[in-house]
């Protein structure tokens, strides 16, 4: 794809690597939030996405300036992401434990 782009995006392309997590990130989101879902615990679900926007918000104001817009952006979804799927793993675990005794 040089010819497309020109090579404009080349130093970026050692974050595509780390883009691969989103989808093993976005199993364990959706797992444990249909759990939380379930177990009828939306309270739990909107805690852990507001912490998400918080994340989200102060790493893109840091994360962007300090690397740049594409590996700032792209950066801060991966950390953004694995934080939201270890709360929800987290926090799914812990219902579950409290429901099973």
């Amino acid at each position: 794809m040089f010819w497309v782009y020109g090579g404009r995006y080349l130093e970026s392309s050692k974050l595509l690597s780390w883009m691969g997590l989103l989808p093993v990130s976005s199993v364990f989101t959706g797992t444990f939030g249909g759990i939380l879902r379930a177990m009828e615990r939306p309270q739990k679900i909107a805690g852990i996405y507001s912490i998400n926007a918080i994340i989200s918000s102060s790493l893109s104001f840091l994360m962007i300036p300090l690397f740049g817009g594409i590996i700032g952006a792209g950066s801060t979804v991966v950390i953004v992401n694995l934080i939201s799927a270890l709360l929800f793993t987290i926090s799914g675990f812990k219902e579950m434990q409290e429901k099973a005794g």
